[in-house]
């Protein structure tokens, strides 16, 4: 469960990896990072609103 200004309202997800994780906290906090990651962004595109 997740609330806040950052997240779609009423949203329901399937499971995930882990390693999606990573993408979406930075996407909540702003962060830039310049590694190559296994994750695709596909969790942080489906459940963040647009800033």
């Amino acid at each position: 469960m997740a609330w806040g200004h950052a997240f779609k309202t009423g949203k329901q997800i399937p499971s995930f990896k882990n390693v999606d994780v990573f993408n979406l906290v930075n996407r909540i906090l702003g962060l830039k990072y310049n590694s190559k990651v296994d994750d695709t962004g596909q969790l942080a595109d489906n459940i963040l609103t647009k800033r």
